[in-house]
């Protein structure tokens, strides 16, 4: 969704890119994406009550929230970014941490 406030910048980044410098249109495109993607998300009642931040999965977890953080980075865990805070489901955590109790590892590289 382009905003109408960002209508002009659009169609100057539009033209760049026909002049073959796309770096800007990708640029402001990708910006785009990730301000109606968060819109979208912000209008759902639900995600707020049924996700947890990275400070607060840590607090219920063995792991910090600076290896959340690589996890939810890397893929390892189900998590979504909302603005600035990654968000992760207390279920996705949950599975996460089980599964790797039975392989024995605490998430700081030792073996328990």
């Amino acid at each position: 969704m382009i905003l109408k406030n960002d209508q002009k910048k659009y169609y100057d980044t539009l033209e760049k890119g026909h002049c073959g410098k796309t770096d800007d249109f990708i640029f402001f495109v990708g910006r785009a994406l990730e301000r109606t993607i968060n819109l979208y998300l912000e209008a759902i009642p639900n995600v707020k009550t049924n996700f947890l931040t990275l400070a607060e999965a840590a607090k219920i977890s063995p792991y910090s929230k600076d290896y959340l953080n690589i996890l939810a980075r890397r893929g390892s865990i189900p998590a979504f970014k909302l603005k600035r805070n990654w968000l992760v489901s207390k279920e996705a955590l949950e599975g996460y941490i089980r599964s790797h109790k039975r392989r024995g590892e605490t998430g700081t590289g030792h073996k328990l």
